[in-house]
């Protein structure tokens, strides 16, 4: 009997070793997916201050906001009272898919607001490599050429402050250039021309000598009845 006993007493002490190693591996395992669970987040809490700072670039274009899915308020409710770690996981897949959806709405919304701000990016470099050496203009196309080569390189990255001062720049620039450009017609047609295409009725004699002067004439698009004549600035 009193193998027996010490045989039930050796199986039992084995199990309840198994069951420590398994309840230790299984913490483990939990602590792990909790630390990967808090640089995510972390990383996550930075990537939506730089939406943030996106979403007021764009507000003055109009820009209404995103509302994330109510399911989103739900988990995190349930990552808060368990320590389970699947409610978190939940929880951090549904940021990213949200964050993913927030960023392209702001990168469109900034690239269409900057358009509406100054105009076509590629039609404003083609009047800024034409004027740069123009006399009495070239300074100031020189810095609209460079300022609209930074624009054109972030046009796709998530708007910021650096891309709303290039955006101030950009506008004052181009204002000083066509308020410099004579005759009139001639600052008409280039306003236009900048916005997306001019109208026919815009190429003057006094437009058509000014690119020939300047071996302009195939540089730009001429579009009959385009609204762009009517924006001036």
């Amino acid at each position: 009997m009193a193998g027996e006993s010490s045989k039930v007493s050796w199986i039992a002490t084995t199990e309840d070793a198994v069951l420590l190693a398994k309840d230790a591996s299984e913490t483990q395992r939990k602590i792990t997916d909790w630390e990967d669970a808090k640089d995510n987040l972390a990383r996550l809490v930075g990537e939506f201050r730089a939406l943030s700072i996106g979403a007021s670039v764009v507000r003055p274009f109009g820009w209404e906001g995103r509302a994330p899915s109510p399911d989103l308020a739900r988990d995190f409710i349930d990552a808060a009272t368990t320590l389970d770690s699947r409610p978190l996981t939940r929880v951090i897949r549904a940021l990213e898919g949200f964050k993913t959806e927030v960023r392209a709405a702001l990168v469109e919304s900034w690239r269409v607001g900057a358009s509406e701000q100054i105009g076509d990016i590629s039609a404003l470099l083609v009047l800024a490599e034409t004027l740069a050496e123009v006399e009495g203009v070239a300074e100031l196309s020189q810095q609209l050429l460079t300022i609209l080569g930074e624009l054109a390189r972030i046009q796709n990255a998530l708007p910021s402050r650096q891309s709303a001062e290039l955006l101030r720049q950009a506008k004052e620039i181009l204002r000083k250039l066509e308020e410099s450009l004579q005759p009139d017609s001639v600052r008409r047609f280039l306003s236009a021309v900048a916005r997306g295409g001019a109208a026919i009725k815009l190429l003057s004699k006094d437009v058509t000598d000014w690119l020939r002067a300047h071996n302009a004439l195939n540089s730009f698009k001429i579009v009959a009845g385009t609204p762009a004549e009517e924006t001036d600035v």
